[in-house]
């Protein structure tokens, strides 16, 4: 008859290996948890870094485009403008193309449009009035 031993046990058929209670094997698994939390964390850091400089050069951007479409600058040049800053905006291209189409004759008339930046947390606007031919004003709206 044999007698099993504790360091014999683990050797047994279907018996579930020891684990290490070493101080080596505790200081690394917590090595592995900060370094799992570390990498977290700098992920997180670098999402919101580039989030954040994405949203001020958009910011940026925009008050650029905004700076060139002043007044006296032809009506025509606006969409080449706007593509020229990365912005394009359907809606803002039909109004574009089909103001004015229902003024009388000999009437001055002057037409506002604005246009939206794409930007998920701030609300600026390019205010643009014109009469068809030159642009008259241009304003920016917000921060």
């Amino acid at each position: 008859m044999r007698i099993l031993t504790r360091s014999s046990a683990s050797l047994v058929v279907g018996a579930a290996p020891r684990r290490s209670t070493s101080s080596l094997g505790v200081a690394m698994a917590k090595v592995s948890r900060r370094a799992v939390l570390l990498g977290f964390s700098l992920l997180t850091l670098c999402g919101l870094l580039l989030y954040s400089g994405r949203t001020v050069w958009g910011m940026h951007q925009f008050k650029q485009m905004c700076a060139d479409l002043r007044p006296g600058t032809a009506v025509t040049d606006i969409l080449p403008t706007l593509r020229k800053y990365g912005i394009s905006d359907p809606l803002f291209e039909y109004a574009l193309a089909h103001e004015g189409r229902h003024s009388n004759e000999g009437e001055s008339t002057a037409w506002g449009t604005h246009i939206q930046a794409q930007l998920a947390i701030w609300n600026l606007n390019c205010v643009i009035v014109h009469d068809e031919s030159f642009i008259r004003t241009s304003k920016l709206i917000g921060p």
